[in-house]
């Protein structure tokens, strides 16, 4: 799946608002669902609350004490040398009930992809029958995919958990291009609703039990079911044209991940994610259109966990630092899209049932075939976990 070249070249001479790899296909990924994991430089299949827990891998709630209500929001700020913006999104929220030390299940909200982005062609002038006229173009855009997702996991011993995760996926995204000649323009605008459904395949393994010196977990995502676009095109003066659904293709994703601690209180961890598209036909998504390919990402981080009983303040805090790199699925045009950065994150625990306020900072540097200048990223992310006794053994009060 092919650019169009002369919208390509004509677009990217003068770029505002967000980065124009927005305006390519699905738009970039969200690869952080909170905040612990943001600062880890994890994408929530290796436990980053602390080395038991993520809020984001079912297999990780079944040895929970208590349920948890966990909510996270990130700000994003892309800067370049012709630009700079940002924007803010809520990145996560879940609710996670433990069964009896054996099972689990939780529902949440994240988002999938983000687009924003408002691209500005050059003016240029055209001689038509002897008049000669200026012309100039504008294109943007807002919106992406989130999911709703419900999961659960059951230990199915000691050392092996099982878990599954069903994502339903709808979002809205807007588009609106603007034609000028001379002093006339032409607006045209188009909807896309999106609809699908992912399942997802969860498996932990630990060592032993009472130590966790080792943890290792793995996550097969892919497609079932319909998955379409329902899209609607906008004209002046025109009523609304609903255009047939289309289909539309989702990736199927392979993750794996590892824990080890260090010391009784530090632990490492490392993480690879490779995501796949099983088509290259995609020719109905959006006017800036990009080729479909595969994506990697990589990433290894520590985490020193709060210790227990001590009197030192520095002792009463979770810290972590990770480094990831990771390509993104928009390549096969020369130079692939590439993002390389790093992490820093602070976890707060406080009262009897193990709350937790975080935060987390990640900086990386995106360069690839769209811009000559590289694209500094910074991304801030901040979230509550709050636990209450529900299900433990009963309801207790």
């Amino acid at each position: 799946m092919k650019f169009h070249n002369r919208w390509l070249i004509a677009l990217t001479s003068v770029v505002m608002a967000q980065s124009p790899y927005n305006a390519v296909g699905y738009g970039i990924f969200m690869d952080a669902p909170d905040a612990a994991s943001l600062g880890f430089s994890s994408t929530g299949l290796i436990p980053s609350m602390d080395s038991r827990f993520s809020p984001g891998n079912p297999t990780t709630w079944t040895d929970l004490v208590f349920t948890y209500l966990s909510g996270h929001y990130s700000n994003q700020d892309i800067s370049s040398a012709g630009y700079r913006s940002g924007f803010g999104t809520v990145s996560s929220a879940t609710f996670i009930i433990p069964i009896n030390g054996k099972y689990s299940l939780g529902l949440g909200m994240a988002p999938v992809s983000r687009k924003v982005f408002n691209l500005v062609g050059d003016t240029t002038t055209v001689v038509f029958s002897g008049d000669t006229l200026t012309m100039s173009k504008s294109l943007d855009g807002s919106g992406g995919i989130s999911t709703l997702f419900g999961g659960g996991a059951c230990n199915i011993t000691e050392n092996h958990a099982v878990g599954a995760r069903f994502d339903f996926l709808f979002g809205v995204y807007d588009e609106h291009t603007v034609s000028h000649i001379d002093y006339r323009s032409a607006e045209y605008a188009r909807r896309f609703a999106y609809k699908g459904t992912f399942l997802s395949a969860y498996y932990r393994f630990v060592n032993d039990p009472e130590t966790r010196r080792l943890s290792a977990f793995a996550s097969f995502q892919f497609p079932f079911g319909n998955h379409y676009i329902a899209r609607t095109d906008f004209f002046e003066f025109i009523s609304p044209d609903p255009q047939p659904r289309t289909d539309f293709v989702l990736p199927t994703t392979l993750s794996g991940g590892v824990i080890y601690r260090l010391f009784p209180s530090l632990h490492a961890g490392a993480e690879i994610v490779t995501r796949a598209f099983n088509s290259e036909q995609n020719s109905d998504l959006n006017s800036l259109e990009g080729e479909i390919g595969s994506a990697t990402r990589f990433s290894v981080g520590l985490a020193r966990e709060k210790v227990f009983g001590s009197r030192d303040w520095l002792d009463w805090f979770h810290y972590r630092v990770g480094f990831f790199t990771r390509s993104h699925y928009i390549d096969r045009l020369g130079d692939d899209l590439t993002e390389v950065g790093y992490s820093l994150g602070l976890g707060i625990p406080f009262g009897l049932t193990q709350n937790q306020l975080d935060f987390g900072i990640r900086v990386s540097k995106r360069q690839g075939f769209l811009s000559e200048m590289p694209e500094a990223i910074t991304q801030l992310s901040v979230g509550l976990t709050l636990g209450d006794l529900w299900l433990v053994k009963g309801k207790r009060r």
